[in-house]
């Protein structure tokens, strides 16, 4: 029984070989379709502009002589994703960054399909380069932005409310304020009407932050911001009652997610803060500000902030005297000493790029007589050491 069992399985076994074993004649008939080559003529890097049409036009080679771009369909795709079924693609960028971009023709009579490969694109924001200005209409406040472009200059009016839905910015605007943040740019728009200060994408003008929502604990009473301060470890709110805000961070923190506190920033002998000065502090670590109260200078050294024995810290202090070998001008204004006599203007400070120091200058006017002077000195930052370096000459404004 075994035995016959086993021989009809070799039978079946020998007989699906040979059914197995079809001549090859090589009688296939190949499908080719219309075959077209596809290219792109790019002579350098790919890149559109944020709501600013480009187009794009594949070179074509078609392989069977009178076939044109009507006997294919087409097919474009961003990073994977179907975005146009036409000939020739339009691109209209909404975000920043790169994408990659792939064409497909579509043989009509075959369904065939013929791609150029991917193509990598870079999207940039019309936003990086230009002016912005706030400016308010009919009691509302707006923002516009101006940019000069290979045709002549571009100029977008509303550029809020375009890119918000429609929604109001606010009322009262005092500033707005350009910044960076991690990965990308900020903008603070300080004002005291409507929903308040608030913070955007400066890459696309979306609102990101409220700063009356933003506070550790709630808003502050009495907060009505007038200035703000945007640095490398820590930012300022000046409010219009002269009480400092701090928001302290440590090294690129995601972006519009640090909160600021609401208890005011407090000194010795008190403060009440007038002016903020702009200053780039990538070197120097330091920004200055005028204390009305005490009619002075402070500085705010940003340097503790990130120090790991502190914490989180923020250093006010006052300005020390000039080092004893560098002796003090004749008629020297000492900074955070109180400027008895006379009447703070302005200040700020320049040549802020210079490696470890900037040169500061501020300016006053003489209560007696109504002159105004100015006088620079050179601020160091050196091992987080602050000093005064070179203590400059009063001179007369001539402006």
């Amino acid at each position: 029984m075994k035995t016959s069992n086993i021989f009809r399985l070799l039978l079946i076994t020998v007989l699906f070989l040979q059914l197995s074993c079809v001549k090859d004649s090589s009688n296939f008939d190949y499908v080719k379709g219309n075959p077209v080559k596809l290219s792109f003529d790019i002579t350098s890097a790919l890149t559109a502009v944020i709501d600013e049409p480009l187009a794009i036009v594949p070179k074509r080679e078609f392989e069977v002589a009178g076939k044109s771009i009507n006997d294919y369909d087409h097919e474009w795709y961003q990073d994977g994703k179907l975005i146009s079924k036409d000939a020739d693609l339009v691109y209209l960028g909404s975000k920043s960054g790169y994408v990659m971009l792939n064409y497909y023709m579509i043989d009509k009579a075959s369904g065939l399909r013929f791609e150029t490969g991917p193509i990598t694109m870079t999207v940039i924001s019309p936003y990086e380069t230009g002016w912005v200005i706030l400016y308010e209409k009919d009691g509302e406040s707006e923002i516009a932005h101006i940019r000069k472009t290979t045709t002549g200059y571009r100029d977008q009016l509303a550029l809020y409310k375009d890119k918000n839905n429609g929604e109001s910015l606010g009322s009262h605007p005092l500033r707005i304020k350009d910044y960076y943040v991690n990965g990308g740019r900020g903008v603070a728009v300080i004002q005291q009407g409507g929903q308040g200060s608030v913070e955007l994408d400066g890459l696309n003008y979306e609102k990101k932050l409220v700063v009356n929502e933003s506070f550790v604990g709630g808003k502050p009473a009495g907060l009505n911001p007038v200035n703000a301060g945007f640095f490398e470890t820590a930012d300022l709110l000046v409010n219009e009652d002269g009480k400092l805000y701090g928001r302290l961070f440590q090294t690129n923190p995601i972006a519009f997610t640090v909160p600021w506190l609401n208890i005011p920033l407090e000194i010795s002998k008190g403060m009440r803060i007038k002016h903020l000065w702009d200053v780039r502090t990538g070197n120097t670590m330091y920004t200055v500000m005028y204390d009305e109260l005490n009619n002075r200078l402070l500085y705010a050294s940003l340097k503790l902030v990130q120090n790991i024995t502190f914490g989180a810290t923020l250093k006010i202090d006052s300005f020390p005297p000039p080092p004893v070998y560098l002796p003090a001008p004749p008629g020297y204004i000492h900074p955070s000493l109180p400027l008895t006599g006379f009447d703070y203007i302005w200040g700020s400070t320049f040549k802020d790029d210079l490696p470890l120091s900037s040169t500061c200058v501020f300016m006053v006017r003489e209560q007696a007589n109504g002159e105004v002077y100015v006088q620079p000195f050179t601020f160091m930052n050196l091992m987080g050491i602050q000093t005064i370096h070179t203590p400059g000459m009063k001179q007369t404004f001539t402006g």
